[in-house]
């Protein structure tokens, strides 16, 4: 992405702007402003404020950034992990995002020190889903290629990079799902949209895909079920 409106020293002193517990709820009760928390995933299925966007600085931060917030001038309002808001604040300006408008002063601990409500997302370790009688439908974040060359049979492609063209219309808010990827990077941000779009029956799977190639039938030439 290219740089939008302003200087970089602009865009630095607008997001390096301390909100208080009050100010920030403000802040982030604006239509126009993405709650964005860039802390380490385990942190943010554990405990986040409801409605927030996940991309952790420590997974590939710009690239996912410029493929899911697809207005470069987007508002965007911050929880990082404390000592890291200059660090969060110059790595977005650098990719162009340069209206980042504030963070939260003190960090998640703050909002949870005030007693404000929370949200988590349900969480199990790939050993776990293996070892579970899967019961739900298995939603696959991974891209197309990934998919294609092996996958856990019956489950349902839905690349995270394809998000902003709304392809998780093809989930029912009804019914409950694992959500996996990888590594279990891209399986929570996908988890954090997919709440954010009002689908909360999901439990997210961390760990790496090869347990599931060892351990439960996969195929590269299962009928593709890709939206």
């Amino acid at each position: 992405n290219k740089k939008g409106y302003g200087s970089f020293e602009e865009a630095m002193s607008r997001g390096l702007n301390p909100q208080s517990v009050e100010q920030f709820k403000a802040m982030i009760a604006q239509n126009d402003v993405i709650l964005l928390d860039v802390r380490d995933k385990k942190e943010f299925v554990e405990s986040h404020i409801p409605g927030s966007m996940f991309i952790g600085l420590d997974g590939s931060f710009a690239p996912w950034v410029g493929a899911l917030i697809t207005d470069i001038n987007q508002k965007i309002a911050l929880v990082c992990p404390v000592g890291r808001e200059e660090e969060t604040v110059r790595r977005l300006a650098r990719v162009g995002y340069d209206n980042a408008v504030g963070y939260l002063d003190g960090g998640f601990e703050s909002w949870k020190n005030a007693s404000e409500e929370t949200a988590s997302i349900d969480t199990i370790t790939v050993e776990e889903f293996v070892k579970s009688d899967i019961n739900k439908q298995v939603v696959d974040v991974r891209n197309t290629s990934e998919y294609s060359t092996t996958h856990f049979c019956g489950s349902l492609n839905v690349p995270l990079d394809h998000f902003p063209t709304n392809n998780t219309d093809v989930l029912d808010k009804e019914k409950s799902y694992f959500v996996h990827c990888r590594s279990g990077f891209r399986s929570t941000v996908a988890s954090s949209i997919l709440k954010r779009r009002g689908i909360h029956n999901i439990t997210n799977v961390i760990g790496s895909f090869d347990v599931i190639k060892e351990n439960l039938e996969v195929e590269g030439t299962c009928p593709s079920l890709i939206a």
